[in-house]
């Protein structure tokens, strides 16, 4: 779906790597795209804000989580 689907989201961090762009931001959102203009948002059963995303040994994607207090 084009991102301008979703309405707003509050966007922390966007990577690419091994050929697909991966998103997070506010209250677990996590959406992933081959070209940057097609994504497709999943559930992450996660309430907090995701704050950034990096990649490691050619194939992971930790995750750092966290709220502003």
């Amino acid at each position: 779906m084009p991102a301008e689907a979703w309405g707003y989201a509050d966007i922390e961090d966007v990577q690419f790597a091994n050929g697909r762009f991966i998103l997070v931001g506010a209250n677990g959102f996590l959406a992933t795209s081959p070209d940057g203009g097609l994504w497709t948002r999943h559930a992450t059963r996660c309430q907090n804000d995701l704050r950034s995303i990096h990649y490691a040994d050619g194939r992971e994607f930790p995750i750092v989580v966290g709220n502003h207090n």
